[in-house]
């Protein structure tokens, strides 16, 4: 039961910060277009993962997986346009780090609550 809870919280916190993703691609005005609209994508990743979680489908791990490649990718794209070759020895700021770091987390704890309900709901033939 308890697992269960943590799902749903866990889906409302990732649907929150895709929410918050997408709208920041929105709100900042010093980007270019190709970030400005992987940034909308990478948010509506999250949400479908979110959703995918809230439904209990081991394959929102996959989404939020997903989500993180594209947003790494997203950053070294950008830092590429920003400062050429150069984006490889400069250091990334904290923020990517925090974000990168939180995208990985999710799809590790999605993982971790879904195969334990997954693997219930086999056994039992209920969740």
């Amino acid at each position: 039961m308890l697992r269960k809870i943590l799902v749903v919280l866990l889906s409302i916190v990732i649907g929150l910060f895709g929410v918050l993703s997408a709208a920041s691609a929105f709100l900042l005005a010093d980007i270019n277009q190709v970030v400005r609209i992987a940034g909308i994508i990478n948010g509506v990743l999250l949400f479908v993962g979110a959703w995918l979680l809230f439904q209990r489908s081991m394959s929102a791990v996959g989404w939020l997986v997903l989500s993180a490649v594209l947003y790494l990718v997203i950053v070294l794209y950008d830092g590429f346009v920003t400062l050429g070759m150069s984006a490889l020895t400069t250091s990334f700021i904290p923020s990517f780090y925090g974000s990168l770091g939180m995208r990985i987390l999710f799809a590790i704890a999605a993982y971790a609550l879904l195969r334990g309900i997954t693997k219930a709901k086999g056994e039992e033939g209920i969740i």
